[in-house]
């Protein structure tokens, strides 16, 4: 039935989009094929959104009568700024792949043929890379975006990462390739 109002529900959608979006490993959104409604969230969650051409958006919650949670429409506008948040929500309006690269919804947009090798590709150029460098970068790339920039905060974890296991191990292991 309808919530209370002030009521939210305690495990729904929005938390699971939360959820991903608070992972601190690199996510990818595969878009196979178009995204309506909360799928555009739940991609929107992700670090990385890389579609196949001619998929296509479009958010009806305006049409059905909701404003949207509020967790979902700060990361559109962290994420994509305010205008084409606007565009997206207030329109209701299909947005074709090309426009959803310009505005930056889109990360990166390849043939259909060629989406599963791109995310392969994708994947283990992330796999290479130090695990704790990787989640650390993206927790600071979050904070620096996000709505209460700290960046003390982010420094802090550049100067821990300066005396990490993993800092070092990985500059003796260039040192023996030298």
């Amino acid at each position: 039935g309808a919530l209370a109002a002030g009521e939210s529900p305690r495990h729904g959608f929005a938390e699971a989009c939360d959820a991903v979006a608070d992972l601190r490993v690199p996510t990818i959104a595969v878009l196979g094929g178009s995204v309506h409604g909360g799928g555009t969230d739940l991609a929107m969650s992700c670090d990385f959104r890389i579609a196949a051409d001619q998929i296509v958006l479009a958010m009806p919650a305006a049409r059905i009568g909701l404003q949207y949670y509020a967790t979902g429409l700060q990361r559109f506008v962290d994420r994509i700024g305010p205008a084409a948040t606007k565009r997206i929500f207030l329109t209701g309006e299909t947005i074709s792949t090309a426009e959803l690269l310009r505005i930056g919804y889109l990360t990166e947009v390849v043939s259909s043929t060629e989406l599963e090798a791109r995310i392969d590709e994708l994947s283990a150029a992330i796999a290479q890379l130090a695990p704790g460098a990787v989640s650390a970068t993206q927790a600071a790339i979050d904070q620096l975006a996000g709505p209460d920039p700290d960046l003390a905060a982010v420094q802090a974890g550049h100067l821990a990462s300066l005396r990490s296991n993993e800092h070092r191990d990985a500059m003796a292991s260039l040192r023996k390739r030298r």
